[in-house]
């Protein structure tokens, strides 16, 4: 039997899938890594950390398998980090994660010398501390050895391709995160490069995500006990691997992690004029979608967890039973609206359609008649409308009418209040997909073996997915967020300048 290996290198850490060839889920294992937190906006990672939690979560799940047997090995990974590797592959110095939001002046410096508007005309994105170029700006300007060593530049699972091949390269959709490349010409823009001051060659080759790039070495062979020679497909960004383990059973789809996405597939050439939403390449070379991104949905749900939840801890305890669940029934015994209190989900500043690095997470509305069941649900549903809000952008922009179903998978989407919740604040059904957590690691398998003629095509993917549950929106709950999400809209402006003071 051949099987497929796939590993999504996420924010928290690295969960390992193996797939037999005909979709079935034959083992899983998620290894941890820890995130550095520091004062200015920093955020990082080791990355020899992903590489160890690689090799640990390899040898995990191919327990009892031949590894002779595996076919490929692909990946999906967090994007845009900045990875700095001299050119004997050393790290130079920990990974700058796609949050760390420390090049904020090196981001006014590139929109003076390159144009902000610019920037997003040749990019697809508007200029940010998101993308993985003002981070290497800021890797010049304070850590001027490190940038003299710099060999190459590479993203989460980048990384791991290289130490799996030895060969430094990126796919389109890890691309696209540099905000380097440009989206029409499928290349990267070396005039965007050069108002940014570094050097080019430090940007690797561009190769598809959908094609074996090598294949693992004897040392990765013996480190991490896949067979010498096994093909190495490189995948794609994390949110585009989902989206093709999402397949096509919803008019779009949503993979609910730390970040969360809000996609429509469109022409290239549908932009915003506002520069809010962003174009992003498919793995399939020339493909893509107009996407924005909330940088907490579930990055909220779990501060939440733990710094609110000590009495859900204890009941899950005592039950032998998630802690999820606990904190969703207390949640649900507040009323749709939350009587009223509104949470903004900037706890890590935010993406879309704000661009701001400097907004921060608040409750607004508080007051002595609120209980925690009332915050708790506030939490969720400020989640749930952000993603309600970029939706409904995306509709107007894209000019077609707002989905009517969407499919939605991940770690949260195991939650039926979440579910119902996204359903109401959409006015969408939502399908709940069977394979849940896994929607990337099916993704990354599909493309893998794609990548090794398994599969003629991504739509292999449909084959292996069904609906484990629909939710059919409420109309009166419906029309409670429709005017909960028009107060929403207003929070951000009202409170830009207070955020700025706070920063």
């Amino acid at each position: 039997m051949k099987y497929l290996l796939a590993h999504d290198i996420g924010t928290s850490g690295d969960k390992a899938a193996l797939f037999s060839a005909d979709g079935h889920l034959i083992a899983s294992k998620t290894v941890s890594y820890q995130t550095f937190y520091a004062q200015g906006g920093a955020i990082e990672q080791r990355p020899q950390d992903w590489w160890e939690a690689v090799c640990q979560a390899t040898r995990a799940v191919m327990a009892g398998v031949d590894p002779a047997q595996i076919a490929a090995v692909c990946f999906g990974g967090m994007g845009h980090c900045c990875t700095c590797l001299d050119e004997q592959g050393n790290f130079l110095a920990p990974s700058l994660l796609w949050s760390d939001s420390r090049s904020g002046q090196e981001q006014a410096e590139l929109e003076a010398a390159f144009g902000a508007k610019k920037c997003y005309e040749v990019t697809g994105h508007k200029c940010s501390t998101a993308y993985t170029i003002t981070k290497l700006m800021w890797i010049k300007k304070h850590w001027p050895e490190v940038y003299q060593k710099t060999h190459k530049v590479l993203t989460a699972k980048d990384v791991i391709v290289y130490r799996l091949t030895g060969r430094m390269c990126t796919d389109y959709s890890d691309a696209c995160g540099y905000m380097a490349y440009d989206y029409k010409k499928m290349a990267w823009a070396p005039e965007i490069i050069a108002a940014a001051g570094l050097r080019q060659e430090l940007f690797p080759e561009i190769v598809s995500g959908r094609e074996v790039a090598g294949y693992v070495t004897r040392q990765a062979a013996a480190e991490t006990g896949l067979a010498e020679g096994t093909p190495v497909v490189p995948g794609g960004m994390d949110g585009q691997v989902a989206n093709i383990g999402a397949g096509t059973l919803g008019e779009t789809n949503f993979h609910l992690g730390t970040s969360t996405t809000a996609r429509l597939h469109v022409p290239a050439d549908i932009t915003d004029p506002q520069e809010r939403y962003e174009f992003w390449a498919g793995i399939q070379p020339g493909t893509g979608d107009l996407a924005g991104t909330m940088n907490a949905f579930g990055g909220s749900i779990a501060w939440m967890r733990q710094n609110l939840c000590g009495r859900e801890e204890k009941l899950a305890a005592q039950a032998g039973a998630p802690v999820f669940e606990a904190l969703a029934e207390r949640a649900a015994q507040s009323p749709v609206g939350a009587r009223g209190l509104i949470f903004l989900p900037f706890l890590q500043g935010e993406r879309t359609p704000y661009f701001d690095a400097r907004a921060k997470g608040c409750f607004l509305g508080l007051s002595m008649h609120h209980t925690d069941a009332d915050l708790k649900r506030a939490v969720f549903e400020g989640a749930a409308l952000h993603l309600a809000m970029m939706m409904e952008d995306l509709a107007q922009l894209s000019g077609k009418p707002a989905p009517q179903t969407a499919s939605v998978a991940g770690g949260a989407a195991g939650s039926d209040l979440v579910c119902q919740m996204m359903a109401d604040a959409m006015g969408c059904r939502m399908l709940r997909l069977s394979v849940g957590g896994e929607v990337g690691s099916l993704g990354a398998a599909v493309c893998g073996g794609v990548g090794v003629g398994l599969y003629s095509d991504f739509s292999a993917a449909n084959e292996f997915l069904s609906v484990e549950k629909e939710f059919e929106p409420n109309l009166v709950h419906a029309q409670i967020y429709r005017e909960k999400l028009a107060l929403y809209r207003k929070c951000y402006p009202a409170l830009k300048e207070i955020f700025a003071k706070q920063a």
